[in-house]
């Protein structure tokens, strides 16, 4: 049997209202497709809302071969960023629809149903900070991406990093300081622990 992996928490449809165009996203979903596209078995644990994106979110996923048994359907709308291209290229965010993400939570179901998982990957912004420690106590390898928010005082990244084996994280520039910095700060994650860069 071959690993299992869980992308739990935040998603949303990105939709470039200009072009017609919709992808299903979010950090968590983006790692998972990708997965499943070379052949990882992948479950996607979410909610979408009882609108057409949550309808299409949820067929995409299915096509792509993700286990959506626990992509919630809820009353309300699924979360939209609404998006447009820049130069035809470059990805400009509009505006952000909270939609049913704002008050999701997995509900013991769910959490029962992560914890099959050999590996999980979540985010800032999915609800599921607080089931950190239940993952990493369960042995489970967990994978955080922070984008650019992982030295961003409000979000107190470092109370996250204990429990994290992977930490993906972005910047918003490229400098000499940080390229000396990355993998100094103290984080639980696993190249931490080998005392390897954490990237």
């Amino acid at each position: 049997m071959g690993i299992k992996a869980c992308a739990a928490g935040f998603c949303c449809a990105d939709v470039y209202q200009n072009i017609g165009v919709f992808y299903p996203t979010g950090n968590g979903i983006d790692w998972g497709i990708h997965l499943a596209r070379m052949g990882v078995s992948v479950s996607a644990v979410s909610v979408v809302g009882k609108d057409e994106y949550g309808d299409k979110m949820r067929e995409a996923l299915a096509a792509e071969g993700l286990d959506i048994s626990h992509l919630r359907v809820e009353d309300g709308d699924t979360s939209v960023m609404l998006m447009a291209l820049k130069d035809g290229v470059d990805r400009v965010h509009l505006e952000a629809i909270d939609g049913v993400m704002e008050t999701y939570r997995p509900n013991e179901d769910d959490r029962a149903f992560i914890l099959e998982h050999d590996i999980i990957h979540t985010d800032l912004f999915g609800n599921c900070l607080d089931l950190l420690p239940e993952w990493h106590d369960a042995g489970k390898t967990v994978v955080m991406d922070f984008s650019v928010f992982s030295q961003d005082p409000e979000y107190a990244c470092e109370n996250h990093f204990p429990y994290v084996d992977y930490a993906f994280m972005s910047f918003e520039e490229d400098t000499p300081e940080l390229r000396a910095g990355i993998g100094t700060a103290r984080c639980g994650c696993h190249a931490w622990r080998e005392g390897k860069h954490c990237l």
